[in-house]
């Protein structure tokens, strides 16, 4: 299962103030944790466009197979003229093919589009899976020879990572995401967005069973931190869902960045899932050109992900692309205009 369609990942939603909906081809109600989900429901988002329009998100939902992209459409369609949405944004999981080789842009006859507004938040159409079925002897040896003697370099100089609680170690992640949005220049989440995910989807102990309702396996979201003597150095939240862990946000600082702690870090993550008993490491975005340079030199330096699609790269894993993500179009008018304004927006502030 896709983490973000477990019920863990819809109260977390709902916490920092998202209408949250189970959705269905039968239709669409508000989400309750009491309520059991029942086979073939999905997780839809409700998020806003500006005013008072809005759009759902849908990630990682699939219909039983057999379905053709046309019954997609016309479910998601449905359901967002239910809720009044201007479109449904869906992305499928990784792991089914491309629905559809090529989607047109939208015109007067068609519903379904590839994102022409709010482009920055679409979901990443490649990731990077690592088999954590192999031994750690042969992760390792699948790793870029350069990214393995930085995982032992940072060994040797002394720097410790490892999981820790939100109490305990949220103080440090939050000054690290500062950091790290500083230095590269990239937006992140308000501060609490972090502290309810890991209150929320903390991993399970004898004082907090699985409550009522809660049936996908382990749907968590654990903190790691990298530390050197009593300075942290890196962090990030990991979420294991199913046979999947997911690393998903992570920051480090501008100091001392000689002793690789991120390099550390992301070893000790992939050792903690593979204890765990997940079957997938995903790195959760690269570069899409990587895809295609995988046993050759990447050729990212056009590409805004270059960086950290180096660093990923060098753990090993296989480059997954999915079948990308779609708008399906409720308000065609409206969200025509919506494009043309961001269109027009782009040109004047080039």
């Amino acid at each position: 299962m896709h983490f973000e369609q477990s019920n863990g990942w819809a109260r977390f939603q709902q916490a920092v103030g998202k209408n949250v909906y189970m959705v269905s081809p039968s239709g669409v109600v508000p989400f309750s944790a009491a309520r059991e989900r029942r086979d073939g429901e999905g997780i839809a988002v409700e998020k806003c466009i500006i005013g008072s329009l809005k759009f759902l998100e849908i990630n990682g939902w699939t219909l039983p197979s057999g379905n053709t992209l046309q019954k997609y459409e016309q479910v998601l369609l449905d359901i967002g003229k239910r809720v009044d949405a201007v479109f449904v944004r869906w992305t499928p999981p990784w792991k089914i093919p491309n629905p559809k080789s090529q989607i047109p842009k939208l015109d007067t006859t068609l519903n379904v589009t590839i994102p022409q507004i709010l482009v920055r938040q679409v979901p990443p159409r490649a990731t990077l899976l690592t088999d954590l079925t192999k031994s750690e002897e042969e992760l390792l040896n699948d790793m870029h020879e350069k990214t393995r003697y930085n995982i032992h370099l940072s060994e040797r100089k002394g720097v410790v990572a490892r999981s820790v609680n939100a109490k305990e170690g949220f103080a440090s992640f939050w000054q690290l995401m500062q950091d790290t949005a500083h230095r590269d220049k990239i937006g992140i989440h308000p501060e609490e967005y972090y502290r309810k995910m890991l209150e929320l989807m903390e991993p399970y102990n004898k004082d907090s069973p699985p409550s009522k309702g809660e049936t996908e396996r382990g749907c968590r979201a654990h903190l790691f931190i990298a530390t050197f003597g009593n300075t942290p150095l890196a962090s990030a939240i990991l979420i294991t869902c199913g046979d999947t862990a997911t690393y998903l946000h992570g920051g480090s600082s501008s100091m001392d960045r000689n002793l690789m702690a991120p390099h550390l870090l992301q070893w000790k993550m992939m050792q903690f899932a593979k204890a765990q008993g997940t079957r997938w490491y995903d790195m959760w975005g690269v570069a899409p050109e990587a895809l295609r340079t995988q046993n050759s030199k990447l050729k990212t330096q056009n590409y805004s992900w270059a960086g950290i699609t180096r660093f990923k790269m060098g753990f090993g894993g296989k480059v997954q692309e999915g079948a990308g993500t779609y708008d399906v179009v409720c308000k065609p008018f409206v969200y025509k205009l919506l494009s043309a304004a961001q269109s027009a927006r782009s040109f004047f502030t080039r």
